[in-house]
Protein backbone atom coordinates (compact mmCIF):
# COMPACT_ATOMS: atom_id res chain seq x y z
CA UNK A 1 0.00 0.00 0.00
CA UNK A 2 1.01 3.27 -0.45
CA UNK A 3 2.32 5.16 2.70
CA UNK A 4 1.45 8.34 3.79
CA UNK A 5 2.69 11.39 2.66
CA UNK A 6 2.67 15.28 3.24
CA UNK A 7 0.79 17.41 1.36
CA UNK A 8 3.89 18.89 -0.31
CA UNK A 9 5.29 15.67 -1.23
CA UNK A 10 1.74 14.72 -2.66
CA UNK A 11 1.58 17.95 -4.82
CA UNK A 12 4.99 16.96 -6.21
CA UNK A 13 4.24 13.68 -7.07
CA UNK A 14 0.89 14.89 -8.87
CA UNK A 15 2.39 17.27 -10.48
CA UNK A 16 2.04 16.88 -14.30
CA UNK A 17 -0.86 15.26 -13.88
CA UNK A 18 -3.58 17.52 -14.08
CA UNK A 19 -4.40 19.56 -16.37
CA UNK A 20 -6.45 22.35 -17.53
CA UNK A 21 -9.45 22.16 -19.81
CA UNK A 22 -10.56 24.95 -22.81
CA UNK A 23 -13.47 24.37 -24.47
CA UNK A 24 -14.40 25.55 -27.58
CA UNK A 25 -18.18 25.60 -29.63
CA UNK A 26 -18.57 25.54 -33.25
CA UNK A 27 -17.89 28.67 -34.20
CA UNK A 28 -14.27 28.41 -32.35
CA UNK A 29 -15.21 30.81 -29.94
CA UNK A 30 -13.72 29.52 -25.86
CA UNK A 31 -16.81 28.67 -24.09
CA UNK A 32 -15.45 27.54 -20.61
CA UNK A 33 -12.22 26.35 -18.81
CA UNK A 34 -12.04 23.55 -16.28
CA UNK A 35 -9.64 21.45 -14.82
CA UNK A 36 -8.95 17.35 -15.47
CA UNK A 37 -6.52 14.28 -14.63
CA UNK A 38 -4.65 11.81 -16.23
CA UNK A 39 -5.26 8.79 -15.40
CA UNK A 40 -3.73 4.89 -15.81
CA UNK A 41 -3.39 4.26 -20.07
CA UNK A 42 -3.10 8.51 -20.92
CA UNK A 43 -6.82 8.92 -20.28
CA UNK A 44 -8.09 12.18 -18.72
CA UNK A 45 -11.05 11.96 -15.71
CA UNK A 46 -13.25 15.31 -15.97
CA UNK A 47 -16.93 16.65 -15.50
CA UNK A 48 -19.44 16.18 -17.93
CA UNK A 49 -20.42 19.39 -17.41
CA UNK A 50 -17.26 20.70 -18.16
CA UNK A 51 -17.14 19.54 -21.94
CA UNK A 52 -21.04 20.27 -22.00
CA UNK A 53 -22.10 21.90 -25.29
CA UNK A 54 -18.45 21.63 -26.58
CA UNK A 55 -17.03 21.10 -30.30
CA UNK A 56 -13.75 20.54 -29.12
CA UNK A 57 -11.28 20.47 -25.72
CA UNK A 58 -8.02 21.63 -25.94
CA UNK A 59 -5.66 19.84 -22.97
CA UNK A 60 -2.98 22.15 -21.53
CA UNK A 61 -0.51 21.02 -18.87
CA UNK A 62 1.14 23.19 -15.63
CA UNK A 63 3.31 24.56 -18.31
CA UNK A 64 1.23 25.99 -20.51
CA UNK A 65 1.89 23.25 -23.70
CA UNK A 66 -0.78 22.20 -25.71
CA UNK A 67 -0.81 18.32 -25.31
CA UNK A 68 -3.77 17.36 -27.88
CA UNK A 69 -7.54 18.56 -28.66
CA UNK A 70 -10.32 15.92 -27.77
CA UNK A 71 -13.36 15.73 -30.23
CA UNK A 72 -15.34 13.31 -28.56
CA UNK A 73 -15.41 11.29 -24.56
CA UNK A 74 -14.61 8.00 -24.69
CA UNK A 75 -17.29 7.35 -21.61
CA UNK A 76 -19.82 9.74 -20.57
CA UNK A 77 -22.30 9.78 -17.97
CA UNK A 78 -24.46 13.33 -17.15
CA UNK A 79 -26.37 11.13 -14.34
CA UNK A 80 -22.29 10.63 -12.55
CA UNK A 81 -21.43 14.43 -14.28
CA UNK A 82 -18.20 12.53 -15.53
CA UNK A 83 -16.63 12.08 -18.94
CA UNK A 84 -13.29 10.03 -19.58
CA UNK A 85 -11.49 11.94 -22.47
CA UNK A 86 -8.99 10.04 -24.96
CA UNK A 87 -5.29 9.70 -24.62
CA UNK A 88 -3.20 12.58 -26.10
CA UNK A 89 0.34 13.49 -25.57
CA UNK A 90 2.47 11.24 -23.03
CA UNK A 91 0.72 8.02 -21.00
CA UNK A 92 2.95 9.48 -17.65
CA UNK A 93 2.97 10.32 -14.97
CA UNK A 94 -0.68 9.61 -14.11
CA UNK A 95 -2.83 9.56 -10.59
CA UNK A 96 -4.01 6.43 -9.12
CA UNK A 97 -7.43 5.18 -8.48
CA UNK A 98 -7.96 4.62 -4.75
CA UNK A 99 -9.62 1.46 -3.93
CA UNK A 100 -11.50 2.13 -0.72
CA UNK A 101 -13.94 5.24 -0.32
CA UNK A 102 -12.60 7.98 2.12
CA UNK A 103 -13.87 7.94 5.59
CA UNK A 104 -15.71 11.06 6.99
CA UNK A 105 -12.83 13.14 8.57
CA UNK A 106 -9.58 11.69 6.60
CA UNK A 107 -7.92 14.42 5.57
CA UNK A 108 -7.99 15.06 1.21
CA UNK A 109 -5.89 17.67 -1.02
CA UNK A 110 -7.80 19.20 -4.54
CA UNK A 111 -5.85 20.39 -7.16
CA UNK A 112 -7.02 22.38 -9.77
CA UNK A 113 -7.21 25.10 -11.99
CA UNK A 114 -9.49 27.54 -11.26
CA UNK A 115 -9.52 30.39 -13.85
CA UNK A 116 -6.63 29.04 -15.48
CA UNK A 117 -4.65 29.46 -12.97
CA UNK A 118 -2.90 25.40 -12.74
CA UNK A 119 -1.64 23.49 -9.61
CA UNK A 120 -3.59 25.49 -7.55
CA UNK A 121 -3.83 23.49 -4.00
CA UNK A 122 -6.67 23.36 -1.14
CA UNK A 123 -6.93 20.73 1.43
CA UNK A 124 -9.65 20.04 4.38
CA UNK A 125 -11.46 16.83 5.24
CA UNK A 126 -14.52 14.51 4.14
CA UNK A 127 -17.21 16.50 6.16
CA UNK A 128 -19.89 13.64 5.04
CA UNK A 129 -21.17 11.61 2.64
CA UNK A 130 -24.61 13.00 0.76
CA UNK A 131 -27.75 12.05 -1.24
CA UNK A 132 -28.54 14.80 -3.66
CA UNK A 133 -31.17 13.77 -5.55
CA UNK A 134 -30.36 10.53 -7.01
CA UNK A 135 -26.66 11.41 -6.66
CA UNK A 136 -24.29 10.14 -3.75
CA UNK A 137 -21.57 12.71 -2.88
CA UNK A 138 -18.43 13.30 -0.77
CA UNK A 139 -18.93 16.40 1.01
CA UNK A 140 -15.43 18.47 1.42
CA UNK A 141 -14.22 21.15 3.05
CA UNK A 142 -11.67 22.23 1.09
CA UNK A 143 -12.45 25.34 -1.03
CA UNK A 144 -13.31 24.84 -4.48
CA UNK A 145 -13.13 27.74 -6.90
CA UNK A 146 -14.90 28.26 -10.66
CA UNK A 147 -12.36 26.09 -12.71
CA UNK A 148 -11.77 23.96 -10.40
CA UNK A 149 -14.47 21.45 -11.15
CA UNK A 150 -12.89 18.24 -12.65
CA UNK A 151 -9.86 18.41 -10.72
CA UNK A 152 -8.54 15.43 -8.46
CA UNK A 153 -9.87 14.88 -4.66
CA UNK A 154 -6.20 13.35 -3.35
CA UNK A 155 -6.07 11.28 -0.12
CA UNK A 156 -2.79 11.36 2.03
CA UNK A 157 -1.29 8.93 -0.06
CA UNK A 158 -1.98 10.70 -3.01
CA UNK A 159 -4.71 8.11 -4.78
CA UNK A 160 -7.82 10.05 -6.50
CA UNK A 161 -11.01 9.53 -3.82
CA UNK A 162 -13.21 12.19 -6.13
CA UNK A 163 -13.24 14.85 -8.55
CA UNK A 164 -14.86 18.13 -8.02
CA UNK A 165 -18.03 18.57 -8.69
CA UNK A 166 -19.47 21.94 -7.37
CA UNK A 167 -20.23 24.54 -4.79
CA UNK A 168 -23.58 24.76 -2.88
CA UNK A 169 -23.86 28.56 -3.26
CA UNK A 170 -26.76 29.06 -0.55
CA UNK A 171 -24.00 28.12 2.26
CA UNK A 172 -20.74 28.62 3.12
CA UNK A 173 -17.74 26.44 2.05
CA UNK A 174 -19.83 23.82 1.40
CA UNK A 175 -18.06 21.67 -1.70
CA UNK A 176 -18.41 18.15 -3.39
CA UNK A 177 -16.61 15.93 -5.25
CA UNK A 178 -17.96 12.65 -6.97
CA UNK A 179 -16.42 9.48 -5.37
CA UNK A 180 -14.29 7.64 -6.87
CA UNK A 181 -16.24 4.33 -7.38
CA UNK A 182 -18.36 6.22 -9.74
CA UNK A 183 -14.91 6.75 -11.47
CA UNK A 184 -13.95 3.26 -11.31
CA UNK A 185 -17.34 2.15 -12.72
CA UNK A 186 -17.25 4.51 -15.82
CA UNK A 187 -12.99 3.88 -16.41
CA UNK A 188 -14.06 -0.11 -16.35
CA UNK A 189 -16.89 0.38 -18.91
CA UNK A 190 -16.06 -0.51 -22.72
CA UNK A 191 -14.55 2.70 -24.17
CA UNK A 192 -17.15 4.33 -27.12
CA UNK A 193 -17.14 7.55 -29.08
CA UNK A 194 -19.36 9.67 -27.36
CA UNK A 195 -20.45 13.17 -28.43
CA UNK A 196 -20.07 15.74 -25.77
CA UNK A 197 -23.66 16.92 -24.11
CA UNK A 198 -25.44 19.48 -24.85
CA UNK A 199 -24.79 22.97 -22.51
CA UNK A 200 -27.48 23.83 -20.73
CA UNK A 201 -28.12 26.96 -23.25
CA UNK A 202 -28.92 24.12 -25.93
CA UNK A 203 -31.54 21.72 -24.05
CA UNK A 204 -33.40 24.71 -22.89
CA UNK A 205 -33.45 26.19 -26.75
CA UNK A 206 -34.45 22.62 -28.39
CA UNK A 207 -37.83 20.56 -28.03
CA UNK A 208 -37.69 17.67 -25.58
CA UNK A 209 -37.84 15.15 -27.88
CA UNK A 210 -35.16 16.34 -30.33
CA UNK A 211 -31.88 17.42 -28.34
CA UNK A 212 -28.91 16.49 -28.86
CA UNK A 213 -28.70 15.96 -24.94
CA UNK A 214 -28.79 12.04 -24.34
CA UNK A 215 -31.71 12.41 -21.52
CA UNK A 216 -33.69 14.15 -23.68
CA UNK A 217 -33.25 12.37 -26.63
CA UNK A 218 -33.82 9.24 -25.19
CA UNK A 219 -36.75 10.13 -23.36
CA UNK A 220 -40.00 8.06 -23.11
CA UNK A 221 -42.04 10.60 -26.38
CA UNK A 222 -39.17 8.72 -28.91
CA UNK A 223 -41.79 6.60 -30.91
CA UNK A 224 -39.87 2.65 -30.89
CA UNK A 225 -39.59 1.32 -34.38
CA UNK A 226 -39.89 -2.64 -34.96
CA UNK A 227 -38.29 -4.93 -37.50
CA UNK A 228 -40.55 -5.64 -40.02
CA UNK A 229 -42.70 -2.45 -40.08
CA UNK A 230 -42.05 1.18 -42.10
CA UNK A 231 -43.11 4.36 -40.99
CA UNK A 232 -43.74 7.45 -42.50
CA UNK A 233 -41.86 10.87 -40.78
CA UNK A 234 -41.90 14.04 -41.25
CA UNK A 235 -38.66 16.86 -40.94
CA UNK A 236 -40.32 20.10 -40.00
CA UNK A 237 -39.28 23.48 -37.62
CA UNK A 238 -39.96 21.73 -34.57
CA UNK A 239 -37.22 18.68 -35.24
CA UNK A 240 -34.29 22.06 -35.14
CA UNK A 241 -31.39 20.59 -32.83
CA UNK A 242 -28.73 23.19 -32.10
CA UNK A 243 -25.72 22.56 -33.99
CA UNK A 244 -27.20 19.30 -35.70
CA UNK A 245 -30.19 20.77 -38.27
CA UNK A 246 -32.79 18.51 -38.25
CA UNK A 247 -33.39 15.43 -36.62
CA UNK A 248 -35.57 12.78 -35.59
CA UNK A 249 -35.02 10.35 -33.39
CA UNK A 250 -35.91 6.48 -32.56
CA UNK A 251 -36.18 3.93 -30.06
CA UNK A 252 -34.62 0.24 -31.30
CA UNK A 253 -34.94 -2.52 -29.01
CA UNK A 254 -32.33 -5.30 -29.43
CA UNK A 255 -32.62 -8.86 -29.54
CA UNK A 256 -29.33 -11.16 -28.88
CA UNK A 257 -26.85 -11.54 -32.54
CA UNK A 258 -29.88 -10.33 -34.46
CA UNK A 259 -28.70 -8.47 -37.75
CA UNK A 260 -30.52 -5.71 -38.97
CA UNK A 261 -31.14 -3.86 -41.94
CA UNK A 262 -32.19 0.14 -41.44
CA UNK A 263 -33.65 1.95 -45.05
CA UNK A 264 -34.54 5.58 -45.05
CA UNK A 265 -35.66 7.07 -48.37
CA UNK A 266 -36.80 10.73 -48.71
CA UNK A 267 -38.72 12.75 -51.68
CA UNK A 268 -37.29 15.71 -50.63
CA UNK A 269 -34.12 15.24 -49.02
CA UNK A 270 -30.91 13.32 -49.13
CA UNK A 271 -31.14 11.56 -45.64
CA UNK A 272 -28.59 11.08 -42.97
CA UNK A 273 -28.84 8.06 -40.63
CA UNK A 274 -26.93 7.34 -37.63
CA UNK A 275 -27.70 4.25 -35.30
CA UNK A 276 -26.03 4.81 -31.41
CA UNK A 277 -25.98 2.38 -28.84
CA UNK A 278 -27.76 3.70 -25.67
CA UNK A 279 -25.29 3.09 -22.17
CA UNK A 280 -27.25 4.37 -18.98
CA UNK A 281 -28.25 8.24 -20.09
CA UNK A 282 -25.34 8.29 -22.73
CA UNK A 283 -24.67 6.70 -26.40
CA UNK A 284 -22.49 5.40 -28.82
CA UNK A 285 -21.91 5.48 -32.33
CA UNK A 286 -22.39 1.96 -33.76
CA UNK A 287 -23.10 2.67 -37.60
CA UNK A 288 -23.78 5.34 -39.78
CA UNK A 289 -25.45 5.10 -42.82
CA UNK A 290 -24.37 4.62 -46.30
CA UNK A 291 -26.12 7.56 -48.72
CA UNK A 292 -27.32 6.30 -51.84
CA UNK A 293 -28.95 10.11 -53.25
CA UNK A 294 -32.19 10.14 -52.17
CA UNK A 295 -31.39 6.58 -49.67
CA UNK A 296 -29.21 5.98 -46.59
CA UNK A 297 -28.75 2.17 -45.17
CA UNK A 298 -27.46 0.65 -42.33
CA UNK A 299 -27.02 -2.78 -41.30
CA UNK A 300 -26.46 -3.33 -37.43
CA UNK A 301 -26.13 -6.49 -35.34
CA UNK A 302 -28.17 -5.81 -32.21
CA UNK A 303 -27.81 -6.99 -28.81
CA UNK A 304 -30.02 -8.47 -26.15
CA UNK A 305 -31.12 -6.03 -23.36
CA UNK A 306 -30.23 -3.02 -25.26
CA UNK A 307 -31.57 -0.38 -26.13
CA UNK A 308 -30.45 1.53 -29.53
CA UNK A 309 -31.27 5.35 -30.84
CA UNK A 310 -32.09 5.85 -34.81
CA UNK A 311 -31.10 9.50 -35.25
CA UNK A 312 -32.78 10.36 -39.01
CA UNK A 313 -31.75 13.99 -40.71
CA UNK A 314 -30.56 15.85 -44.25
CA UNK A 315 -26.82 15.63 -44.86
CA UNK A 316 -24.48 18.44 -45.10
CA UNK A 317 -25.05 18.55 -49.18
CA UNK A 318 -28.82 18.11 -49.51
CA UNK A 319 -30.46 20.89 -50.89
CA UNK A 320 -33.14 20.43 -48.84
CA UNK A 321 -33.22 19.90 -44.96
CA UNK A 322 -36.55 19.14 -44.44
CA UNK A 323 -39.60 16.60 -45.81
CA UNK A 324 -40.96 13.40 -45.49
CA UNK A 325 -39.07 10.19 -45.55
CA UNK A 326 -39.84 7.01 -44.65
CA UNK A 327 -37.80 4.25 -42.37
CA UNK A 328 -37.82 0.71 -42.45
CA UNK A 329 -36.23 -1.79 -40.32
CA UNK A 330 -35.87 -5.56 -41.37
CA UNK A 331 -34.03 -8.92 -41.18
CA UNK A 332 -31.23 -8.10 -43.96
CA UNK A 333 -32.59 -6.38 -46.77
CA UNK A 334 -35.93 -5.01 -47.76
CA UNK A 335 -37.05 -3.50 -50.90
CA UNK A 336 -36.34 -0.04 -51.25
CA UNK A 337 -39.11 2.91 -51.07
CA UNK A 338 -39.39 5.45 -53.31
CA UNK A 339 -35.65 4.93 -54.03
CA UNK A 340 -34.48 6.26 -57.36
CA UNK A 341 -31.53 5.55 -59.77
CA UNK A 342 -29.27 6.94 -57.20
CA UNK A 343 -29.59 3.55 -55.36
CA UNK A 344 -28.78 1.60 -57.99
CA UNK A 345 -25.92 -0.24 -55.54
CA UNK A 346 -26.82 -2.46 -52.58
CA UNK A 347 -24.20 -2.30 -50.45
CA UNK A 348 -22.76 -5.94 -49.76
CA UNK A 349 -19.89 -7.28 -47.35
CA UNK A 350 -17.09 -5.46 -46.63
CA UNK A 351 -13.50 -5.89 -45.23
CA UNK A 352 -10.45 -4.11 -44.00
CA UNK A 353 -8.85 -3.11 -47.26
CA UNK A 354 -12.44 -3.47 -49.63
CA UNK A 355 -16.30 -3.00 -49.67
CA UNK A 356 -18.44 -4.54 -52.06
CA UNK A 357 -21.95 -3.33 -53.56
CA UNK A 358 -24.36 -5.48 -56.03
CA UNK A 359 -26.66 -3.83 -58.77
CA UNK A 360 -29.86 -4.47 -57.61
CA UNK A 361 -31.40 -3.45 -61.19
CA UNK A 362 -29.23 -6.19 -62.70
CA UNK A 363 -30.05 -9.35 -61.17
CA UNK A 364 -31.18 -11.71 -63.58
CA UNK A 365 -33.09 -15.68 -62.97
CA UNK A 366 -31.27 -18.12 -65.04
CA UNK A 367 -34.46 -20.00 -64.27
CA UNK A 368 -32.87 -22.78 -63.38
CA UNK A 369 -32.41 -21.80 -59.62
CA UNK A 370 -29.53 -19.40 -60.11
CA UNK A 371 -29.20 -15.73 -60.29
CA UNK A 372 -26.72 -13.43 -62.53
CA UNK A 373 -25.61 -10.86 -60.37
CA UNK A 374 -23.13 -7.36 -60.95
CA UNK A 375 -21.05 -7.01 -58.24
CA UNK A 376 -18.61 -3.54 -57.90
CA UNK A 377 -15.16 -4.09 -55.43
CA UNK A 378 -14.02 -0.78 -54.74
CA UNK A 379 -10.74 -0.21 -52.67
CA UNK A 380 -9.81 2.64 -51.02
CA UNK A 381 -5.87 2.78 -51.90
CA UNK A 382 -4.73 1.00 -54.97
CA UNK A 383 -3.65 -3.52 -54.45
CA UNK A 384 -1.36 -5.41 -56.48
CA UNK A 385 -2.86 -9.27 -56.95
CA UNK A 386 -0.86 -11.85 -56.46
CA UNK A 387 -0.35 -12.40 -60.11
CA UNK A 388 1.02 -8.86 -60.22
CA UNK A 389 -2.36 -6.96 -61.39
CA UNK A 390 -2.41 -3.25 -59.94
CA UNK A 391 -6.24 -1.97 -59.54
CA UNK A 392 -8.61 -0.24 -57.60
CA UNK A 393 -11.73 -1.08 -58.60
CA UNK A 394 -13.24 -4.32 -60.01
CA UNK A 395 -16.45 -5.39 -61.56
CA UNK A 396 -17.37 -8.76 -61.21
CA UNK A 397 -20.03 -10.73 -62.94
CA UNK A 398 -21.31 -13.63 -60.70
CA UNK A 399 -23.78 -16.38 -61.02
CA UNK A 400 -24.84 -17.61 -57.69
CA UNK A 401 -26.99 -20.37 -56.27
CA UNK A 402 -28.52 -19.12 -53.39
CA UNK A 403 -30.02 -22.75 -52.21
CA UNK A 404 -26.99 -23.90 -51.33
CA UNK A 405 -24.29 -21.17 -51.09
CA UNK A 406 -22.29 -21.91 -54.13
CA UNK A 407 -21.39 -19.04 -57.11
CA UNK A 408 -19.02 -18.60 -59.76
CA UNK A 409 -17.05 -15.65 -61.38
CA UNK A 410 -18.49 -15.18 -65.17
CA UNK A 411 -16.38 -12.58 -66.08
CA UNK A 412 -14.17 -9.50 -63.96
CA UNK A 413 -12.55 -6.73 -64.91
CA UNK A 414 -9.83 -4.53 -62.80
CA UNK A 415 -9.31 -0.73 -63.23
CA UNK A 416 -6.93 1.70 -61.96
CA UNK A 417 -8.18 5.31 -61.86
CA UNK A 418 -10.83 4.29 -64.27
CA UNK A 419 -8.37 2.52 -66.86
CA UNK A 420 -8.99 -0.68 -67.48
CA UNK A 421 -5.99 -3.11 -66.54
CA UNK A 422 -7.00 -6.84 -67.29
CA UNK A 423 -10.01 -8.82 -67.68
CA UNK A 424 -10.66 -12.85 -66.81
CA UNK A 425 -13.70 -15.11 -68.26
CA UNK A 426 -15.73 -17.70 -66.49
CA UNK A 427 -14.17 -19.50 -63.47
CA UNK A 428 -15.12 -22.82 -62.06
CA UNK A 429 -17.98 -23.00 -59.32
CA UNK A 430 -17.15 -22.99 -55.70
CA UNK A 431 -18.65 -23.11 -52.30
CA UNK A 432 -18.60 -20.15 -50.09
CA UNK A 433 -16.12 -20.68 -46.98
CA UNK A 434 -18.26 -20.28 -43.58
CA UNK A 435 -17.73 -16.64 -41.99
CA UNK A 436 -16.10 -15.26 -44.66
CA UNK A 437 -16.76 -11.97 -47.05
CA UNK A 438 -18.07 -14.04 -49.85
CA UNK A 439 -20.80 -16.15 -47.90
CA UNK A 440 -21.86 -12.35 -46.10
CA UNK A 441 -21.95 -10.74 -49.68
CA UNK A 442 -24.06 -13.73 -50.76
CA UNK A 443 -26.57 -13.65 -48.06
CA UNK A 444 -26.89 -9.70 -48.70
CA UNK A 445 -27.81 -10.87 -52.53
CA UNK A 446 -30.02 -13.41 -51.99
CA UNK A 447 -31.92 -11.80 -49.31
CA UNK A 448 -32.80 -9.16 -51.47
CA UNK A 449 -33.51 -11.59 -54.05
CA UNK A 450 -36.16 -13.20 -51.13
CA UNK A 451 -37.39 -10.02 -50.67
CA UNK A 452 -38.21 -9.19 -53.81
CA UNK A 453 -39.70 -12.27 -55.25
CA UNK A 454 -36.87 -12.44 -57.65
Amino acid sequence: MTSVQTIPGIVAAARGTVVLLKTFNRRGRVIGLGSGFRIAGGRFVTNAHVVAGASRVEIFDDTGTLLGIARSADMLSTTVDLAILPPVGTHSPYLSLARTAPAVGEQIIVIGAPEGLTNTVSDGIVSAVRKIETRQLLQISAPISPGSSGGPVLNARGEVVGVSVSILREGQNLNFAVPVSDVIALVSSRPGQFEFPASTEEVSKGSPRHTGHTRSATASPTPTLIVGSAVNGQLTLDDKVPGAGYVDYFRLDGNQGRSVSIWVTSPDFEPFLGVARLVGDSMVVVATGKNYGRTANAVVTLSAGVSYLVGIGATEASDSKMGGYTVIVGNDVLPLVGAGEESRWLAGASADNFENEFDRTRITSTGSGTYIVWERNSHPTPTTSKSGETFDMMMIQYEISCGDSRYRSISSTGYLKGQVMWSSSTSAWQTAVPESVGEASGRVICSYIKAHGL
